[in-house]
């Protein structure tokens, strides 16, 4: 007997003309030759449209367990076209395409309901970290320069600035995004990280002028910005260290951000998908 696969059987479909519909057609697959003679009879008996539709619900039954390349190749093809006939013998194309539909909307809302839990902790996590940001926003840093200091063989690059508790918690630690600039110039000397342990910490209500002397052979040692007498520092606090030594901002990156924004977005696609898988 001729040998065909599974999914040039199923291809088949695309090379018979449309006469009438015949959808209410049992399918009949109880063996290879069978299966071919009914594809071929049914293709002429449903639209094109409906041949497609019907086409792709065989190909997802078909491989919704397996790979495409098992279905292609199948290392036992009688054993597993056998086991494909079994998807469709005796079974309507509405049957088929009714069966794969659901299968297809348990997927999707399987995938929905992974997607809104990531959705719930991302915006979680936002939520906090918004309303304990707000505490930042009582903790001012003024008066920033940037300079260096001469030393004996390398000069020491410094950070120095104000910082004035106005919030409700002691400051332990600090952690600060500094930018070095000149006027006129839109790419900075230096933009880097960095934190600082408070001895003492700071209390709320009290003021504090910190003197910093970063790594000369960090990002901080430019020697670009070192030769110049032009520049301007402006830190920004990040976040803060409480007594307890843990961070009293949840973090909340630039990454948390846009894995939000591409969540949402493929929440709206499942939810239309959905909405016609399930009509």
């Amino acid at each position: 007997m001729r040998k065909i696969s599974i999914a040039a059987l199923i291809i088949g479909f695309f090379f018979f003309a449309a006469c009438s519909p015949g959808m209410d057609t049992p399918i009949k697959a109880s063996s290879e030759e069978e299966l071919e003679n009914s594809i071929k009879s049914l293709s002429k008996n449903i639209t094109q449209d409906e041949k497609k539709t019907l086409m792709e619900a065989m190909f997802f039954l078909a491989i919704k367990d397996e790979d495409i390349f098992s279905l292609l190749t199948p290392t036992d093809p009688d054993s597993y076209n056998k086991k494909m006939y079994g998807l469709w013998d005796g079974k309507t194309p509405n049957e088929i395409i009714k069966e794969a539909n659901k299968e297809r909307l348990d997927r999707k809302t399987k995938e929905l309901d992974n997607i809104r839990g990531e959705i719930h902790e991302l915006k979680l996590k936002k939520v906090m970290h918004d309303a304990n940001k707000q505490e930042l926003d009582s903790i001012i840093i003024s008066n920033a320069r940037f300079y260096h200091r001469e030393g004996m063989l390398f000069n020491q690059p410094i950070i120095e600035f104000d910082i004035e508790n106005l919030s409700s918690m002691s400051l332990a630690r600090i952690f600060c995004h500094g930018v070095v600039s000149t006027p006129g110039r839109s790419v900075p000397w230096i933009s880097e990280d960095f934190n600082h342990p408070i001895s003492g910490g700071i209390e709320p209500g009290e003021k504090l002028h910190l003197t910093l002397a970063p790594n000369m052979f960090s990002e901080w040692g430019d020697k670009d910005a070192e030769n110049r007498t032009d520049t301007i520092l402006t830190v920004e606090l990040v976040n803060i260290e409480g007594p307890d030594g843990e961070k009293v901002v949840p973090p909340f990156s630039n990454y948390d951000q846009k894995r939000l924004a591409s969540l949402l977005e493929n929440e709206n696609t499942l939810l239309e998908e959905i909405e016609k898988l399930s009509v």
